[in-house]
């Protein structure tokens, strides 16, 4: 009876914790150079549902410097900035996929360009065993769609983290907070000369997140979930959400920023220094880290795998 009663408890704790994992706080990046010992720093904040959090305050956000917690820190939340969107669509163009898949992924991608607001603009391009940028950044539904119906399948190879790394690349050079590459695949990489490792450094580094629509008979998700988890993206398979729904998903996450100001407490002694911001709302707690050095002359920000709080019930 005691061990029933036992298995009841444990069902009971366990159902009332969110599926999702994390992780739900991302460092989007920082600026320490601009107003040194001001720092500011930009961050995405989800629920369990992927879906951005609004409302969160300096009691919700904590920032620590080597362990020791910031004072005076204000937290301000630019969801509602009329910054333009700028994504990437990477779409995958191989042999490996087929013709029909290929039309399902047109079909997606181009339901999601006709969803765009009049602030958002797209790029897009092809990849195989080549890269082709088919239309620079756009707020043009139909040069998009049309861009997008264009794609047909050729070459032998998939260059896919290659594709991502030059999305990644170019919407660098865009000085909007607000952006993300979304990529059309189904998973497979062959022949690219840059490891998911490299997308993901690079994403980090840059502060862009990398969001994957796949079909729901992909074989090997995992890699391409980590890419998206470690860079503040997600994974969404087309069987599981409506269209429509991938896009509020994708645009609650890259519109969600908060701007954390604080006073830094360390000096510029050329050492390392690690950056850390906790989240607490209500049962949800997570964090995400970074580590900086902050030089005489300039800063080097590099940040580094996060480490999720996780509830004890758990395990």
């Amino acid at each position: 009876m005691k061990k029933l009663i036992f298995i009841i408890i444990t069902i009971l704790l366990t159902a009332a914790v969110p599926v999702s994992a994390g992780p739900f706080i991302n460092i989007n990046s920082i600026d320490a150079k601009t107003d040194f010992p001001r720092v500011k720093l930009n961050l995405t904040v989800v629920d369990p549902d992927s879906r951005g959090i609004t409302g969160l305050d300096e009691e919700n956000i904590l920032v620590y410097e080597d362990g020791f917690r910031v004072n005076y820190v204000k937290v301000k939340d630019i969801s509602s900035s009329t910054d333009s969107l700028y994504l990437v669509f990477a779409i995958d163009s191989s042999k490996s996929i087929s013709k029909e898949y290929l039309e399902k992924i047109k079909k997606s991608a181009g339901e999601i360009a006709d969803s765009a607001g009049a602030n958002d603009r797209i790029a897009v391009l092809r990849f195989n065993d080549k890269i082709k940028l088919l239309n620079n950044f756009s707020s043009n539904k139909m040069e998009i769609i049309n861009s997008i119906k264009s794609v047909e399948r050729h070459g032998s190879n998939t260059v896919m983290f290659d594709a991502i790394y030059d999305s990644i690349e170019f919407l660098s050079r865009v000085k909007s907070a607000r952006k993300g590459v979304v990529v059309f695949t189904d998973g497979k990489d062959e022949g690219s000369s840059l490891s998911n490792d490299d997308v993901i450094k690079f994403g980090k580094e840059t502060g862009i997140p990398v969001y994957f629509i796949i079909s729901s008979a992909c074989k090997n998700p995992a890699p391409l979930s980590r890419v998206s988890k470690l860079t503040g993206g997600s994974l969404i398979s087309c069987g599981d959400k409506s269209i429509t729904g991938i896009y509020k998903v994708i645009l609650s996450r890259i519109k969600n920023i908060y701007e954390i100001h604080y006073q830094s407490i360390v000096k510029r002694d050329n050492s390392r220094h690690v950056l850390e911001v906790r989240l607490k709302y209500g049962e949800l707690k997570d964090r995400d880290t970074a580590e900086f050095t902050f030089w005489s002359s300039f800063l080097l920000f590099e940040t580094e795998q996060r480490q999720v709080y996780k509830d004890p019930r758990r395990g």
